[in-house]
């Protein structure tokens, strides 16, 4: 995996006003607020030998950023004199740091600068949104400040920011911005969760507008454009503001992941070598033996699927493709047949933390410098129930004491596959990573259940605004029929009532729209029965739903819409939904090709596997009224 470097950078406000910035690359700084010489400086003994008043230390410690004042006791955060017994001070994105008149304002991920020596607007936001950033409440914009050099307050303004390609338009009233100050807006514009973030599939260029405008006269007064990309939700942009979203990429369940956990149980509990509670180890009940427990689902892996090393593919620089789950295992593992399954070290660590997650155990990844240009991706777990609160580590001590007290095994995923020149054993892949990690310099690790605490859920799957509707009118139709099961008819003839698409074609092939509204009752003898409830998913109906998912999964796509329900229908005959277009006097096969014609010929074609089919079933629940 490539790397690419994500540095805070400072900006000045010298006793002139006139505003420049200084990118920090290194952990440690010495900050100089003196109007003549502004700036940071990376720390050396001589600069620390010389060290006057007026400076202050800047410090990175695990990927959080310190403040500590040197020589002087006139440091102000964000207005707020801190006492030497409060240092260091953690700083965060947005603070303003004081001494004298001298100020500077700390931005952790860039930011753009519009205005003049009278008025300028300073912006820091993240500059990637996808389905997990989204998911996960990430604010577009994390700072805003506008920095007001006028000897006179500034009122009745308003900022208006918009982006047409995520539908964004948002107002905030600027009633009044005090001479000689800075101005600050919360984080704010969390992308709204909608159909078009989950069907994204390839990168666009946007830009997020923000202007301040002069109510009274309806005049704009400062722009500022940044710029924002909108890309696949298996896109993760791993630049440093977006790391510890790597852990919605871990997904414990899954149908794929769910249905190997399931096998790996049953596998193991029909082996003679296996311990008597190894089935029960496995659900998360017997915390004592998390080792055994990560060897175990690491060997039925080995064992029972053919894991091939794929590099991995990088839209662009700034994003790293992810292979979920569904891409990653090409067949499942059968009856004396081995699974399929390729990927990159860190695809193949995700799959691994995903089981672990599913377990209920306490999954962490962590990314290693390999060379130059490129990372690797390690796997492992805390051996104890014991509760992380930081997601995020930057440091390896914490890291190489868990490994050394055998509190954190860690393997490297690659050993599942012929990378090396053939699979290699659990204690191999443990000693491999081992060896990472103690020779090569750590760009972060992740603990994945720490993150979930602050908000970072796994990738979700869905059903779109007309396929969620047809699923529920469904229901309504099989209730008022007073039918026994919900069946695969039910759901054509809420597609056909509730879809245009579907009803367009319907028409179109022969179907009258009128007979529908005098649709005899179509029961079975069981239907004379009077049910309180709405009935339960016959098994065509579940199959209809596996199919579905299993059409989108092939897409790369993480919604199910209703031409994906309609389709799923139609690829079995022997259904109800067959006997219902019949009595509608539409053929069969002239409405399933008129679909098959919609189809986007780019996209893979649908295999019917049963095996994915079965795996999915479990997953697939019918969305309440």
């Amino acid at each position: 995996m490539s790397r690419v470097s994500d540095n805070p950078t400072i900006y000045f406000l010298d006793a002139e006003n006139a505003a420049f910035s200084c990118q920090l690359d290194q952990e440690s700084y010495l900050i100089s607020f003196d109007p003549a010489a502004a700036g940071a400086l990376p720390i050396s003994p001589d600069r620390l030998r010389a060290i006057q008043a007026g400076f202050v230390r800047l410090f990175c410690r695990d990927g959080l950023w310190f403040i500590e004042a040197l020589e002087t006791e006139n440091l102000y955060i964000n207005g707020h004199r801190i006492s030497a017994y409060l240092l260091p001070c953690q700083v965060t994105s947005g603070d303003v740091l004081q001494i004298g008149n001298s100020r500077c304002v700390l931005l952790m991920d860039g930011a753009i600068t519009s205005g003049n020596q009278q008025l300028m607007m300073i912006v820091s936001g993240h500059r990637v949104v996808n389905l997990t950033t989204a998911l996960s409440e990430t604010a577009l914009i994390r700072q805003l400040i506008i920095v007001s050099r006028h000897d006179t307050a500034l009122e009745n303004l308003r900022l208006m920011v918009t982006a047409e390609d995520i539908a964004l338009e948002e107002t905030i009233d600027v009633r009044r911005i005090e001479a000689n100050s800075l101005f600050c807006v919360d984080p704010f514009l969390v992308p709204r969760i909608s159909d078009a973030l989950f069907l994204q599939q390839e990168s666009i260029s946007s830009t997020i507008h923000i202007e301040l405008i002069d109510r009274a006269t309806q005049t704009s007064v400062l722009t500022v454009e940044l710029p924002l990309e909108v890309t696949a939700a298996t896109n993760w942009p791993y630049a440093r503001a977006y790391q510890s979203l790597l852990a919605s990429y871990v997904t414990p369940h899954h149908p794929f992941i769910d249905e190997m956990v399931v096998k790996a149980k049953f596998h193991l509990s029909k082996t003679d070598e296996a311990p008597e509670s190894l089935f029960q180890l496995l659900s998360g009940d017997n915390p004592a033996r998390f080792e055994e427990t990560f060897l175990c689902l690491y060997h039925y892996l080995l064992n029972e699927y053919k894991l091939t090393f794929s590099p991995p593919a990088q839209p662009n620089s700034s994003l790293q493709k992810i292979r979920m789950a569904e891409n990653l295992i090409i067949e499942q593992a059968a009856k004396g047949k081995p699974g399929m399954g390729t990927g990159s070290c860190l695809d193949l660590a995700l799959l691994l933390a995903g089981c672990l997650e599913n377990l209920q155990l306490n999954p962490l990844i962590a990314i290693i410098e390999d060379d130059d240009h490129y990372w690797h991706a390690l796997v492992g777990m805390w051996t104890s129930n014991e509760k992380h609160f930081q997601p995020l580590y930057r440091t390896k001590m914490s890291l190489m004491e868990g490994v050394e007290s055998d509190r954190l095994i860690l393997l490297d995923p690659n050993c599942l596959t012929e990378y090396y020149g053939k699979p290699e054993a659990f204690s191999v892949a443990r000693e491999r990573a081992e060896a990472f990690l103690r020779e090569r310099p750590l760009i972060f690790a992740l603990d994945v259940q720490a993150a979930r605490d602050q908000g970072v859920v796994p990738m979700q799957f869905a059903f779109g605004g007309m396929a969620l509707q047809a699923l529920r009118l469904s229901r309504q139709i099989a209730s008022s029929r007073k039918s026994a099961q919900l069946k695969s008819w039910h759901l054509l003839l809420a597609l056909i009532r509730d879809s245009h698409k579907v009803r367009k074609t319907f028409i179109a092939c022969g179907g009258n729209i009128n007979t529908l509204n005098r649709l005899p009752e179509f029961r079975e003898e069981a239907e004379r029965i009077s049910y309180k409830t709405v009935p339960d998913p016959a098994g065509e109906y579940r199959e209809v739903l596996a199919r579905a998912w299993q059409a989108v999964f092939a897409d790369g796509r993480r919604l199910v819409d209703d031409i994906d329900l309609v389709r799923a229908v139609l690829l079995d005959r022997e259904t109800s939904a067959s006997d219902f277009l019949a009595k509608m006097n539409v053929p069969f096969d002239v409405f399933e090709n008129a679909f098959h014609e919609q189809r986007d010929d780019s996209a893979p074609p649908v295999d019917a596997s049963l095996s994915i089919v079965r795996s999915i079933r479990k997953q697939s629940t019918i969305p309440p009224e």
